[in-house]
């Protein structure tokens, strides 16, 4: 993983003739956190509800566990290209 975003930039601009500006990036927040950033006992539970929602059809369900698989697959190809080449 890089911290070097303007370098990022520019090299994408040369690969593919974009114009993205490479001027230095600003982390500045545009607006403050909301309350939906804020960890709260609702949110845990809503949390906790897609979770058991997502495992009972994970279990259920042969064709969402071969895609998630092959997505887990893909990004594990991802990670060891770009680990190979920084």
């Amino acid at each position: 993983m890089t911290h070097d975003l303007e370098s990022v930039i520019r090299q994408v601009n040369d690969k593919f003739g974009t114009s993205f500006a490479d001027g230095p990036v600003l982390h500045e927040r545009k607006k403050p956190l909301g309350w939906h950033a804020m960890p709260t006992e609702l949110r845990d539970q809503i949390k906790q509800e897609l979770d058991e929602g997502f495992s009972a059809t994970h279990s259920k369900s042969a064709k969402l566990r071969s895609l998630l698989s092959k997505a887990n697959d893909l990004h594990d190809e991802i990670i060891a290209v770009h680990d190979r080449h920084c």
